[in-house]
């Protein structure tokens, strides 16, 4: 329902210049999603609000997700409930659209519940931003886990480098047995079961991590999956169609083949009435026979004629007598009142 996307997306506050794209957007990925397109709609209002990203590129956005949907176990759905949940802390850290949504894609796929993962890493950002402002051993324990002095890591945060910083400290943690990564992860401040179980579900997932990174930029950068995955779509409506068409046509022969013997049994029968019409046509006395009966049909539709005009002409008369009798009373009401 195109007019009833287009509604929701001018009550989602989206431009009436942009109100054509993000429809058409909105209907794709709904159509290769799975995901209605109401629910498609506020998703895609929302994400632009939180990841700060114009309506007018969202094709980018939505091809960055349902690339990584396709190459990863999580699904377009789980990807975007992520992406809401650790788009705002991220986004704050300097993490860029594309990179949000690559996180996510690992996140959905390592089976990390949304409110669990935003928990988590608001935690992680909250820490680490902390640390570097007050200084201390949180401080020296992020410095030395992500392999920067204090001082270049502050840099790095502060320029908006939260992304490259993230991953340097995956990297830190990689290979760490469970009490090694325990006691880095309480050093700076990540401290409990819902932090162990996230960070070394990542920590021991890295190349999973960066193929949804690399999926999800590509895709990002070229814009073109949501369109691809959506002819897919029209193409399996076309096949469908078309192997309907072929059941069609196979019910057809077999209905075919159960009455064709009875359509011969009648075309034989119609065929030898007219063989005999033809003969007898053909013969004197048949000739006069088909003579006199177009004579006959001749006069009867010549009297059919006459007596419809007749008909026609006597109800004429009697309209008009109708009609003066009715002029006659009039005339002598009129004059009775005079």
């Amino acid at each position: 329902d195109l007019a009833g996307i287009a509604a929701l997306g001018n009550q989602l506050g989206v431009a009436a210049g942009d109100l054509m794209e993000f429809t058409d957007v909105v209907a794709q990925f709904s159509a290769v999603s799975g995901m209605t397109a109401d629910a498609s709609a506020e998703s895609f209002g929302k994400l632009s609000n939180i990841l700060q990203f114009p309506i007018d590129k969202m094709r980018y956005l939505a091809s960055s997700i349902e690339a990584v949907g396709v190459d990863s176990a999580g699904t377009d759905k789980d990807i975007i409930a992520l992406a809401q949940r650790l788009g705002a802390s991220a986004t704050r850290a300097g993490f860029l659209a594309s990179e949000v949504v690559g996180l996510s894609g690992a996140m959905a796929s390592l089976g990390v519940a949304p409110e669990r993962a935003q928990g988590v890493f608001e935690t992680y950002f909250g820490s680490l931003n902390e640390s570097l402002t007050e200084g201390g051993e949180k401080a020296e324990a992020f410095a030395r886990i992500t392999g920067n002095s204090i001082d270049e890591l502050y840099s790095r945060v502060a320029a908006g480098d939260g992304f490259a910083v993230f991953k340097d400290f995956i990297a830190g943690l990689e290979g760490n047995n469970t009490l090694q990564m325990s006691a880095d992860l309480d050093a700076v401040g990540l401290s409990g079961l819902r932090a162990n179980e996230v960070m070394g579900r990542i920590a021991g997932n890295v190349d999973l991590l960066e193929k949804s990174f690399a999926t999800a930029s590509g895709a990002m950068r070229e814009g073109t999956e949501l369109q691809r995955q959506y002819g897919f779509v029209l193409d399996d409506l076309d096949s469908k169609w078309q192997m309907f068409l072929n059941k069609l046509l196979l019910f057809g022969s077999a209905v075919g083949a159960q009455v064709a013997p009875a359509f011969i049994d009648l075309m034989n029968v119609a065929g030898g009435l007219i063989e005999w019409l033809t003969a007898i046509s053909d013969s004197p006395l048949g000739g006069w026979a088909i003579q006199t009966a177009a004579v006959v049909l001749g006069l009867v539709a010549v009297m059919s004629a006459v007596v419809g005009g007749a008909a026609l002409a006597a109800a004429s008369l009697m309209a008009l007598r109708t009609a003066q009798t009715e002029l006659a009373g009039s005339s002598g009401f009129a004059s009775s009142a005079v």
